[in-house]
């Protein structure tokens, strides 16, 4: 089944709430997250509405490439280009809003992109010189934010875990072949969980076997062990919708063979960084 672009609101309001303005919600969800250290679970994505995350990849030779990967239903992709960034977008922008949310790039619109068709970006491009993509290679593109269609490039491997409502997780994984993954105590960090890929599972840790990329499982225990490092995200503030996530980076040369939530290695307060991010404009 294909997911969904669009995301459902599925009662994360109570029906009092929906009467109140947005800075009356925002003390309501400030002394929820202080009293309980987190979001109340109904406020969380359900199963059925997990945001769609496209991917694209695509080889690239002497700036032309050929996709080998494109989301579902892409109608249109826009490169744009600077000489040190590219970000991808899968929707139509106007020149007026590219040129305010990327100034000083350049931008390529390739309509009804496709599989194994050859584009040559420089041809494209109104400044030859920004294209960049030299030499032979491949890359791959994530979509970075649920509803907004950004695509950033991806080098590392990482896992994504995101925490549903009623005790459902989801788990992705980027650059990297899993077989299982075993949750256990942070070498590193106070009260918080790392991952280990591929090993034989030790005591005291929590392993998924036999796990393909994209799934969705009942887990609570899991769920309430990653709730105390999970950082929370806003997809639609007005309607009170918010999703939850661990985001696992595998860094080697900062933290051996484990994955590490990158979060939890730049703020070492995450329960301040969600009460700031409940509360933004995100």
């Amino acid at each position: 089944m294909e997911q969904k672009r669009t995301i459902v609101s599925t009662g994360a309001l109570t029906e009092e709430e929906k009467s109140l303005t947005i800075e009356e919600r925002d003390k309501i969800l400030i002394d929820e997250m202080k009293s309980l250290g987190f979001l109340r679970d109904f406020r969380l994505l359900d199963k059925k509405d997990i945001p769609y995350r496209g991917d694209i990849r695509f080889e690239f030779d002497n700036g032309t490439i050929k996709f080998t990967e494109l989301p579902n239903d892409c109608d249109i992709l826009i490169f744009a280009i600077s000489e040190e960034k590219v970000t991808i977008l899968d929707n139509e922008w106007t020149d007026t809003d590219l040129k305010f949310g990327f100034p000083g790039r350049d931008f390529i619109r390739i309509p009804h992109p496709t599989i194994g068709t050859v584009y040559d970006l420089k041809a494209l491009a109104n400044d030859p010189s920004k294209v960049g993509f030299s030499g032979k290679g491949k890359r791959f593109y994530c979509d970075t934010i649920p509803t907004r269609h950004f695509y950033e490039k991806f080098d590392v491997s990482a896992i994504n875990v995101m925490l549903l409502r009623d005790g459902y997780v989801y788990i992705e994984f980027f650059n990297m072949d899993c077989n299982s993954i075993s949750f256990k105590f942070s070498e590193f960090y106070q009260n918080c969980l790392d991952v280990a890929v591929n090993t034989e599972p030790q005591l005291g840790e929590l392993c998924l076997p036999r796990l393909e990329n994209r799934t969705t499982i009942y887990h609570p225990i899991l769920w309430l062990a990653l709730s105390s490092q999970a950082s929370i995200g806003v997809i639609d503030r007005n309607e009170g919708i918010f999703y939850a996530h661990s985001m696992f980076y595998f860094v080697p040369e900062a933290f051996g063979k484990n994955f590490v939530d990158i979060n939890k290695a730049y703020n070492t307060s995450v329960h301040e960084d969600n009460l700031r991010r409940l509360t933004s404009l995100e």
